[in-house]
């Protein structure tokens, strides 16, 4: 995925971003290697270049890879 900084645009591999978070602005974008950055992107612009399958919008401020986590409970077949 390519995505704005202020040098001009950066090229990341999707499949190592494990979350972002968004404040003031920002996108903190987390990766699995330990190394973290910092972009200015809107959540649906950056969700524009993430695939759906993927990717999990928890809330107006977070975003996670679900292919990094082992585990995870879908709640949402509880409330049906």
């Amino acid at each position: 995925m390519e995505l704005p900084a202020k040098t001009g645009k950066t090229v990341y591999f999707y499949s190592d971003l494990v979350f972002a978070e968004y404040e003031n602005r920002f996108f903190m974008l987390y990766f699995a290697d330990g190394t973290d950055s910092r972009v200015e992107i809107k959540v649906k612009e950056l969700l524009k270049h993430l695939p759906e399958k993927v990717f999990f919008l928890c809330s107006r401020k977070a975003i996670i890879n679900i292919c990094r986590y082992k585990r995870y409970d879908w709640i949402a077949d509880d409330f049906s």
